[in-house]
């Protein structure tokens, strides 16, 4: 079911989402209502704190924080975590959950499928037929190498059991090994809060603290506890997906169009807006696009 669902469900679009200051095209920073959460405000202003511009030259739109163009897809995606070859479809803001339970539900059926291939090799009793002919082929030496130490342990297997059983064997250890490599990163990274892009692409994404003064947002920016992050992808009934194949109610938009910050990001952003206050801009750039962004119309300096 949720691999179906993460192959067939829209991840969720950008094209009819409008900034929040559309001249300039900026979306505007939430810090959340949590306690001990700072005010959000720029350098020397009353102004909220906004995310940079960013504009697709492929889709001609503004792109809202954390959304990203899929070169595959075509299109921008909101909380676009990657696109996946194996579902064919991007990895968004509401396919996301089902991405991750695929992974988590496929390590539960073949952790299963291998204990049931344990009990069976240890309650059978070896064929003696089989066994000599096992014994032929060790002795000349014929299984050598990490092909023939592979090979070795399934014709134990199949000389205790069954080539079903062999063969149940070999795919379930192929699948476990394969669901662990590729599904333990998603797992960690949608606990942290963190999405595939952000971590193999860092600091992308930036914050404006003072008119054409961009502060880059660093790892972990959305690490708001295990609990947050993994109600944020799998909606607020959460639970009832553990049990049924079903969704875990509506997503709240804020996900996707206005994240919010863990306490220690934002305390982060507070405290570079003082250093600004106080220092100075330390570091300059000729234009916005070495920082990786599209501002369009907005000049830079």
């Amino acid at each position: 079911y949720n691999f179906a669902s993460a192959q067939f469900t829209d991840p969720g679009g950008c094209l009819h989402v409008k900034p929040t200051f559309e001249a300039t095209g900026q979306f505007e920073m939430v810090f959340g209502n949590d306690p001990g959460t700072p005010a959000a405000t720029q350098v020397g202003s009353s102004d909220p704190l906004v995310y940079a511009p960013n504009w697709c030259d492929h889709c001609k739109h503004w792109k809202p924080p954390r959304s990203h163009h899929c070169s595959f897809c075509r299109r921008c995606v909101l909380r676009m975590d990657h696109h996946c070859p194996f579902t064919g479809n991007c990895i968004g803001f509401r396919n996301h959950g089902h991405f991750i339970l695929m992974y988590a539900f496929a390590f539960l059926g073949l952790l299963y499928s291998l204990v049931l291939c344990v009990c069976a090799i240890y309650s059978s009793t070896p064929d003696v037929t089989r066994k000599a002919s096992y014994h032929a082929l060790t002795k000349h030496r014929l299984l050598q190498g990490m092909t023939g130490f592979a090979t070795s342990l399934v014709l134990k297997v199949f000389v205790r059991t069954s080539i079903t059983i062999a063969l149940q064997t070999i795919f379930t250890v192929v699948g476990l090994v394969a669901a662990l490599s590729f599904g333990l990163p998603a797992v960690y990274m949608a606990c942290t809060g963190q999405t595939m892009l952000e971590s193999n692409f860092p600091m992308k994404e930036y914050v404006q603290i003072k008119p054409q003064v961009y502060c880059p947002l660093g790892p972990g920016f959305y690490h708001r506890g295990v609990q947050s992050n993994l109600r944020d992808i799998l909606g607020p009934r959460w639970w009832m997906r553990l049990i049924l194949p079903c969704r875990g109610g509506l997503l709240e938009p804020h996900v996707a169009l206005a994240p919010r910050p863990s306490l220690a990001g934002a305390n982060a952003v507070v405290s570079r807006v003082k250093q600004v206050e106080q220092e100075g801009v330390v570091q300059e750039v000729r234009s916005c696009e070495q920082l990786g962004i599209n501002p369009r119309r907005v000049s830079c300096c």
